[in-house]
């Protein structure tokens, strides 16, 4: 997540109240949305309100990852797992939250989980002769 901050939000106060309008938003969208600390495995541990948000820089560094706060204002860049309940419209969630903020000037960039237990697998298939490689359908 990429964001510029401005001058009103100096010092660590002023990045928690900008990351938690930004969580405000999110819930607005799904209220079941939640900030997850980006060393856990486990989500029972996740910012579920903004009265939820720690107050030292050490511990907010636990949800967002790189987190600095700037006195001048500027671009800040924080990693962030964002958490949605199974029940989630996740396509509808991302759509109207990625919109927001758009106009926000807030970037979001999709990565892949880089984690130690996490494991990439691909799918390797043996097609019969019979298929038609350019429209998938046996001939």
């Amino acid at each position: 997540m990429s964001f510029k901050i401005g001058t009103e939000y100096k010092g660590t106060d002023g990045l928690k109240r900008y990351l938690q309008y930004v969580f405000q938003e999110m819930q607005s969208y799904d209220e079941g949305v939640k900030i997850l600390q980006w060393n856990d495995d486990t989500t029972q541990h996740g910012l579920h309100h903004i009265s939820k948000f720690p107050k030292a820089i050490t511990s907010l560094k636990k949800y967002f990852d790189n987190a600095r706060p700037q006195n001048n204002g500027g671009q800040v860049y924080v990693k962030v797992r964002i958490g949605l309940p199974i029940t989630s419209d996740r396509e509808t969630f991302e759509t109207d939250f990625r919109g927001w903020a758009k106009g926000e000037d807030l970037r979001f960039y999709e990565c892949t989980v880089q984690h130690h237990n996490t494991r990439s697998v691909g799918w390797l298939v043996y097609a019969p002769n019979s298929l038609n490689g350019k429209n998938g359908a046996k001939q």
